[in-house]
């Protein structure tokens, strides 16, 4: 009797770590699911930001590579020769934002500052980038955004 007694006894302890082990893990689980989602939902106003940025990279008639000679475009390749403050002006034609962008090749140490008309030194947002630059090769870079809400 004293042996089942003991078998019993350790039977409950293991039953008690195992439900404080499975009730950490779904804990967790709720933590990590819930970080992920409120980290992946953006406001309107980031939205909009948003959208504005990705076409810097993403967009040929901003500052993402296009191959002429297969007319394709390379999102999130900047060519090198596209990155002018005209450019960026005729990329972006807003009021409500403002933007500085610093790209940094990475290989070189190259370095190009622009901005747009209506910069008026005061960022209210940053945002950084790891890209490619196309300047006759590729090259690391990094992209610095700027944004200024007006």
């Amino acid at each position: 009797m004293d042996k089942r007694g003991d078998e019993h006894s350790s039977f409950v302890i293991y039953m008690i770590i195992a439900i404080f082990v499975i009730a950490f893990m779904i804990i967790g689980y709720l933590y990590i699911t819930s970080t992920v989602k409120y980290l992946s939902t953006y406001t309107s106003k980031d939205l909009h930001t948003n959208i504005l940025v990705q076409r810097f990279i993403y967009s040929p008639t901003c500052f993402a590579y296009f191959d002429y000679e297969i007319n394709r475009d390379y999102p999130n390749i900047i060519e090198w020769r596209k990155f002018s403050d005209e450019n960026l002006n005729k990329c972006i034609q807003s009021e409500k934002f403002a933007f500085r962008l610093a790209l940094q090749n990475i290989d070189t140490s190259q370095a190009k500052v622009i901005q747009s008309q209506n910069w008026k030194n005061t960022p209210s947002k940053t945002i950084l980038r790891s890209v490619l630059i196309h300047d006759d090769k590729i090259y690391r870079g990094k992209l610095t955004i700027d944004v200024q809400n007006e």
